[in-house]
């Protein structure tokens, strides 16, 4: 058997190398812990170092095995092993949001994969079967979820820590389950798995419930109980119909009066398009344009982005996004109204157009929805569009009131008709 001749030192060498001889040395790591390392010649000319664990005892064992291997021809180098088993679940998820195509600006897929880390993570991506998903979407549908920490008082009335929330609704089981489904999709693409155990999983229908829009009377409500800083947010949103991740990226630069537009960079979920300014909007965008100027001699700096607070701070990151969605919601509550977010505004907006005489596709490219689908749901706000339809049907049954006239205008002709008949056989 070829072994690796080195005597054991008394002290570590240039690398940190305390020789334990016959091939075993140890290293101490900067958290204090000592390991004992292996190594071997596999091929003339070749040699392998291996970590083999905190005790000598455990090094001598893998040195033999591996030395037994190599003599035998039976040799397989672990990193070799590794690669065929292919990567964990958790690994690959930080590969798909770095290089995956499909990526965009919104949270959508980090917030989704974030999730699916903590199911499959240490799992193996090609262990992965159609079985598993099959009881992780199940899970999702059953299972209850811990909420926010209750007060002391409840924790003891109640006899628990947490609140107990419903689970998942069918359109985020859906969204969830979707990036599942692009992930194995792209692991096929990349060679990673040799087949997609997600490509025929049951899926739970988006749910269809009533999209909610405000009336006037309840924004300006809203609008009348938020707080000052939030109120260019609530006034843009409702006039422009963008996002709030388009709002709070939103800079001067995007900014066109002479135009009267509003540019979003292409970087959104749908790609880039123009906005119409509208009258309200540019009066929103005026105030916050002279409001800059003084801002920028107290902060000796002039803002980029078109919404900051007092110090000068945008509101692009997640983070003071959800700030200004969570104000929204209290705002809302404060008002009267459900717990709403600011994205109930952008429903207002294409509702309020519909409303007054819109075509849908021309809401359709201010939204920048990616499909007409997106924008029928405001369908029903727009009774002359389908008004039509039913006039047909009541030229056919006769209930029309151009029908209805012309009956009644023959009705009577008849009657005269009969009348003088009637005159005419009393005389003779």
């Amino acid at each position: 058997m070829i072994t690796e001749n080195r005597a054991a030192t008394s002290g570590p060498d240039k690398a940190g190398r305390v020789w334990c001889g016959d091939g075993i040395f140890s290293k101490r790591h900067k958290n204090g812990r000592e390991w004992f390392y292996i190594r071997y010649p596999t091929t003339p000319g070749h040699r392998r170092v291996e970590k083999a664990g905190l005790k000598a005892s455990q090094a001598r064992r893998l040195l033999r095995k591996r030395l037994g291997q190599v003599a035998s021809e039976q040799y397989r180098d672990p990193r070799d092993v590794v690669r065929a088993v292919g990567p964990t679940f958790q690994k690959f998820a930080a590969r798909f949001l770095a290089e995956h195509p499909g990526r965009r600006r919104s949270n959508h897929y980090p917030v989704n994969v974030r999730e699916l880390v903590k199911h499959f993570g240490a799992r193996r991506l090609k262990e992965i079967t159609r079985a598993d998903l099959d009881a992780y979407r199940l899970a999702l549908e059953t299972t209850a979820r811990p909420g926010r920490v209750l007060g002391k008082r409840k924790q003891k009335e109640l006899n628990r820590e947490r609140a107990i929330l419903p689970p998942l609704s069918p359109t985020t089981i859906l969204k969830r389950l979707r990036v599942l489904h692009r992930m194995f999709r792209l692991a096929v693409r990349w060679g990673v798995v040799d087949r997609n155990p997600a490509a025929d999983l049951e899926k739970p229908a988006a749910s269809k419930g009533r999209t909610r829009y405000l009336t006037r009377e309840e924004f300006d409500r809203l609008e009348a109980t938020a707080p000052p800083w939030v109120r260019p947010f609530l006034r843009l949103a409702v006039s422009t119909g963008m996002r709030l991740g388009e709002l709070a990226q939103l800079t001067w630069g995007d900014v066109d009066f002479s135009a009267g537009v509003l540019h979003v960079p292409m970087d959104t979920k749908t790609g880039t398009r123009t906005v119409p300014m509208s009258e309200a909007a540019k009066a929103v965008l005026e105030d916050l344009r002279s409001g800059r100027a003084e801002q920028a001699k107290e902060l000796n700096r002039l803002s980029l982005h078109v919404l900051v607070d007092a110090s000068g701070q945008d509101y692009s990151s997640s983070e003071r996004r959800s700030w200004v969605s969570e104000t929204t919601r209290k705002a809302s509550v404060g008002a009267g109204l459900e717990r709403l977010g600011l994205h109930v505004l952008r429903h207002t907006f294409a509702s309020w157009a519909v409303h007054a005489g819109e075509h849908l596709s021309a809401v359709q490219k201010v939204l920048g929805h990616s499909s007409p689908i997106l924008t029928e749901r405001y369908v029903h706000l727009a009774p002359q569009h389908l008004r039509g339809v039913a006039t047909a049907v009541d030229r056919v049954l006769g209930t029309d009131s151009a029908t209805q006239a012309a009956t009644q205008d023959q009705t009577g002709a008849d009657r005269v008709v009969r009348r003088r008949s009637n005159v005419k056989h009393s005389v003779s």
